[in-house]
């Protein structure tokens, strides 16, 4: 269909001339005026001063597309038209003496913002879409039909989905030089109108160029991930554990798990042990009964050699899914905290002891349950006190003993994991010997991996390190050959609530942020970053996803930095506090955040939101000073009742002299008596002689990583200082 439409003048709104519309190109056929020009028509005239290319011009830029795009793309002689434009405002002009018009209009912009390539090629856009397994394709076949206007990409079409692409990584095929395909002469005095008559056959596959030579460009991944890892300071036990472990994968369902001939077996062995200790019986679900879901959790245990010894299946309740006071009244979980584990590890490294780890099987049968609890058949099994040990009251899930020659045993338990240290290496053997008796327990010998923490242990000291599982997340969301960058997030950008368009599927946002947090674990540089993405759980924005991806971006540079637990020569208690004060663009509420460090190795750590609005810096400090403090008392108790250590003075170190001056001066006044009275204990430990506050410069600030996004000197600065090391970095 051919339209007829008129050329007018913007500010008279005089016609200036008469033209059509065919296959998305406007073509001038008569003015309303003559032009003042002896050797050129008038319409041709008016289409040079508007800039558009001369058929000569356009017949050597772009001399295949008639041949080819007509037939199998619409529109394709509009982009062959703007390709052309684009490229002769970027060649030297005569009119100009011999000046680039893209040049003169815009100084200070490239010339090319990608390289140019020839129009009408084969090219292949990289498939950014997460989720990909391993042999799917990883590029889609399009053909190149220019340069986007409004990004920086490549204008590319799909012959197989009829959609463009813009995209910035994409290879293209260099077709080989050949004769040029037969153009049709035209007049010069007038651009041609295509007729409504059939488009050309395409041509045989024999007619076409054949790539004989491949560009400059290379196909190879410029960032592989071999270039951010290297094993060579690892020793050869150790090497062949990590190599053993990056062999294994975790299931990602249960379809996946019993189509593995080990993790099914897995799953037979557990489901074996639950029906011989009659964990449940099948029964009619009653009326007015709801009932509980269930899933597989999978995980690998190393044996004493470094290798695999066995992969293991357990059936866990999704208890979240149950209702307090109705279905539970109180809750208790096996599970020790991190920072309490990250203590353990510590005290046994300043102390050079050994790390022993045990298993015990079935651990959840070992309990009673007296509440009526209904739970889900599990997915793919439908049917047809002896030895001396104290519980901790700090921390439930730590264990220790004393002899009477002043040896100590601490042990640590998470869920169906233990570890072991001490100096009594006798009362070690007979502790598991009672584990073996009382539980089906396996020793797994020296502790190399806990709860996906790889620890390395040798006479320097102890490393925690996630690399697997970090390694695990990039490849999982596709991001193994990203490029890397300095920085978790970019300090010039602030993440609101609503900021660009909803995520079509928010679960998968929130399962990403929940596995980042658990990376947080052996990684306090991406504290802050993480608790900021936390905060869009309910509704993520595509804005909120690009901040997720940097931070993976970023592990891409360092996945297996860790922290390093040494002998300094010291067991002193000093915490580090810091706020970024109403730093919030929404709520204008501060981040707290605070570190912690026994015998100069990190132990806690944290970056979280002020729950109220603080109305001076000073308050916004003194809040963060409550909230280290806690911390401070806790790991306190915990190592007097261990009996490890001198009990010293600790120290609250902090950048703000009018906080320190709040927590020091007994007397309310106007500014500081709407504080909480919850916050004012920070006086009664100063007093007291318990904490000890001092003053520090902001650029020796440690906390400063917990409230606020840096740049990479500043990060790498910190990390350092809070003792990160990475034994996994290129030499």
């Amino acid at each position: 269909m051919v339209l007829k439409l008129w050329l007018k003048d913007r500010n008279t709104g005089k016609t200036i001339g008469i033209g059509r519309e065919s296959q998305g190109l406007y073509h001038l056929t008569s003015d309303s005026s003559p032009a003042v020009c002896i050797s050129t028509d008038a319409p041709l005239l008016i289409h040079n001063r508007l800039g558009h290319p001369s058929l000569s011009k356009f017949q050597k830029m772009v001399p295949r597309f008639f041949n080819f795009v007509v037939a199998s793309v619409d529109n394709a002689r509009g982009d062959a038209v703007l390709t052309a434009c684009y490229l002769i405002n970027r060649m030297p002009s005569s009119v100009l003496h011999d000046q680039i018009p893209h040049s003169l209009l815009f100084p200070n912009q490239p010339l090319y913002f990608l390289p140019p390539r020839v129009f009408d090629c084969t090219c292949f856009v990289h498939i950014l879409t997460p989720g990909q397994d391993k042999l799917s394709a990883k590029a889609m076949k399009c053909l190149f039909l220019g340069y986007s206007r409004l990004q920086k990409g490549y204008r590319c079409y799909s012959l197989e989905t009829h959609r463009y692409f813009i995209a910035a990584d994409v290879y293209h095929h260099r077709p080989r030089v050949v004769a040029p395909l037969p153009f049709p002469e035209a007049p010069t005095d007038s651009l041609p109108i295509p007729s409504a008559s059939p488009a050309p056959a395409l041509p045989s596959p024999n007619d076409l160029p054949i790539a004989v030579r491949k560009g400059t460009r290379s196909t190879r991944n410029p960032h592989p991930i071999y270039n951010f890892l290297s094993y060579h300071r690892l020793s050869s036990p150790y090497s062949a554990f990590v190599s053993a472990i990056s062999s294994v994968s975790l299931p990602k369902s249960t379809h996946e798990a019993l189509s593995h001939p080990g993790w099914r077996q897995a799953m037979v062995d557990e489901m074996a042990a639950l029906h011989s200790n009659g964990t449940w019986d099948l029964v009619v679900l009653p009326s007015g009964k709801s009932t509980v879901g269930c899933r597989w959790v999978y995980a690998v245990k190393v044996g004493p050699d470094g290798q695999v010894d066995r992969l293991k299946a357990r059936l866990v309740a999704k208890g979240y899914t149950q209702v307090y006071g109705s279905d539970y009244g109180d809750t208790f979980s096996p599970v020790a905290k991190i920072a309490s584990v990250r203590l353990l590890l510590s005290m046994a490294a300043m102390c050079s002891w050994p790390l022993y780890q045990l298993d015990i099987k079935n651990v959840f049968l070992h309990g009673d349950l007296a509440e009526e609890v209904y739970m889900e058949q599990p997915p793919g099994f439908v049917a047809q006190g002896e030895s001396g040990l104290v519980c901790s009251t700090a921390d439930h899930s730590v264990f220790y003993h004393h002899n009477s020659l002043g040896q100590c045993i601490y042990l640590v338990v998470y869920v169906d994991d233990i570890v072991i240290t001490g100096s009594d290496q006798d009362g070690i053997q007979k502790l598991k010997q009672h584990l073996f008796t009382h539980f089906q327990t396996k020793d797994l010998g020296k502790l190399k991996y806990f709860l996906g923490i790889e620890i390395a242990q040798s006479s320097s000291g102890v490393v925690l390190s996630q690399r697997k599982y970090a390694l695990d997340i990039l490849e999982e969301t596709g991001m193994l050959d990203c490029k890397p960058v300095d920085t978790p997030m970019d300090p010039n950008v602030k993440l609101v609530p609503g900021q660009g368009e909803p995520l079509g599927d928010p679960g998968r946002y929130r399962r990403l942020v929940g596995k980042l947090n658990y990376l947080t674990i052996t990684r306090p540089d991406i504290s802050f970053p993480v608790s900021v993405v936390s905060q869009f759980l309910q509704s993520p924005c595509d804005s909120h996803w690009d901040a997720v991806i940097r931070i993976l971006r970023y592990i891409k540079s360092t996945p297996g930095q860790g922290v390093l637990y040494e002998n300094r020569g010291h067991t002193q208690v000093v915490g580090y506090t810091d706020v970024d004060w109403a730093g919030s663009p929404t709520d204008r509420h501060s981040t707290s955040g605070y570190c912690v460090f026994i015998g100069g190795n990190l132990i806690s750590w944290k970056s979280k939101k002020q729950d109220v609005v603080a109305r001076s810096s000073a308050e916004a400090e003194y809040r963060a000073m409550a909230l280290a403090t806690c911390e401070l008392i806790w790991l306190r108790h915990l190592l007097q009742e261990l009996r490890f250590g001198k009990d010293e003075q600790m120290k609250l170190i902090c950048d703000n002299q009018a906080a320190l001056h709040i927590a020091s001066n007994p007397v309310f006044h106007k500014r500081t008596k709407h504080i909480e009275v919850d916050c004012h204990f920070i006086r009664e430990k100063i007093a007291s002689g318990c904490v000890a506050t001092s003053f520090v410069n902001s650029n020796d600030q440690l906390a400063d990583i917990f409230t606020k996004s840096l740049r990479g000197p500043r990060i790498k600065y910190i990390c350092n200082k809070l003792g990160a090391y990475d034994v996994y970095a290129p030499a």
